[in-house]
């Protein structure tokens, strides 16, 4: 009978529930830090948030990643990419910690 509530519908797709993000490890306070700073560069040397967000996200074939990541990796990794920025720049105030 068409309509009935008694149809197989075992084929039929199924809704998602309790859909919750895939859980990552916290940054560490270092990784963090790391995070905020070149952000906050980014946004100075490249006068405002999207092209700050473009920049930190495109993959970079110089660095060889993303200069978020490379940046957010370790000291050496932020080192690289600020200069890269500073660059873009020329001479920039040092930002406060």
């Amino acid at each position: 009978m068409a309509g009935s509530h008694d149809e197989d519908t075992s084929s039929a797709p199924k809704a998602r529930r309790n859909w919750a993000p895939k859980r990552t490890s916290p940054l560490s306070k270092e990784c963090a830090a790391r995070q905020g700073e070149i952000a906050t560069l980014a946004f100075r040397v490249l006068g405002g948030r999207d092209q700050a967000i473009a920049f930190l996200n495109q993959p970079d074939e110089q660095l060889g990643g993303r200069p978020l990541d490379i940046a957010m990796a370790n000291e050496a990794g932020y080192e690289r990419v600020a200069e890269m920025l500073k660059d873009r720049a020329g001479q920039l105030a040092p930002i406060k910690s």
